[in-house]
């Protein structure tokens, strides 16, 4: 069984974005957060969240004070993320990949939590 942060490097690999993954790596370590254990990985940064719904990309909607989250990677249970989440935010946006393409996903945090059955420590 592949770790996690491998898991999240494998899929750059196969599906490419506009950086390599160690680029991504690094802007999250200087402008967001990312934790990374044997079985967890995530990884993500402060978003505005109406920014982020009119469509601009993730990285043009960073805002030091954004009111969302955007996880730009995750492997792992969901409910471990709330332990390392720097703090609580309103909400919680993610692309989900469906196969034809990326589909923008922006969630009430609380809803969230409800369903992962966590909260932000």
């Amino acid at each position: 069984m592949n770790a996690p942060i491998e898991n999240i490097r494998e899929q750059y690999r196969l599906k490419p974005q506009e950086h390599p993954f160690e680029w991504y790596q690094n802007w999250h370590l200087e402008h967001g957060f990312l934790h990374s254990t044997p079985d967890f990985f995530v990884m993500g940064f402060r978003v505005d969240s109406v920014a982020i719904r009119l469509g601009n990309s993730p990285l043009d909607c960073y805002q030091e004070d954004g009111d969302c989250w955007y996880v730009g990677a995750m492997s792992g249970s969901m409910e471990k993320a709330w332990k390392v989440l720097p703090l609580d935010l309103p909400f919680m946006a993610w692309d989900r990949d469906r196969g034809e393409g990326k589909d923008l996903q922006i969630w009430d945090q609380t809803r969230i939590q409800r369903l992962t059955g966590g909260t932000v420590t």
